[in-house]
């Protein structure tokens, strides 16, 4: 794949965060979120669909936060698990805007 062709696939790049489900972990001893995240392409109509945790996102941020000092802040982890609905529906409308604000980046999305 030439550097063009790659910059075209990377532009129509499509990212989206539409729904959370409470899950059981450990065997059934405790409940988590996780959020629904589907990736894909406009072009060719290729979809991913992933399931991340808040501390998935967090990660990600904190890896590239040095890099990108001035992008959009995440909602800080909190000491308890977060469990009312309408505080997870917030937090997975940040999450969707701080991805799409990522992948939205031109320094993001060129190797420039």
């Amino acid at each position: 794949m030439q550097r063009g062709e790659f910059v075209n696939n990377i532009q129509s790049m499509m990212i989206d965060i539409p729904s959370f489900e409470e899950k059981k972990v450990d065997g059934g001893k405790s409940n988590v979120i996780f959020y629904k995240v589907v990736v894909g392409f406009s072009k060719n109509n290729k979809r991913w669909f992933l399931e991340k945790r808040y501390s998935d996102f967090d990660a990600l941020d904190r890896s590239i936060r040095d890099l990108y000092p001035n992008i959009q802040k995440l909602p800080g982890k909190t000491l308890f698990k977060v469990s009312d609905y309408k505080a997870i529906e917030e937090r997975r409308v940040i999450l969707n805007n701080y991805i799409k604000t990522l992948i939205n980046r031109r320094d993001m999305r060129t190797c420039d």
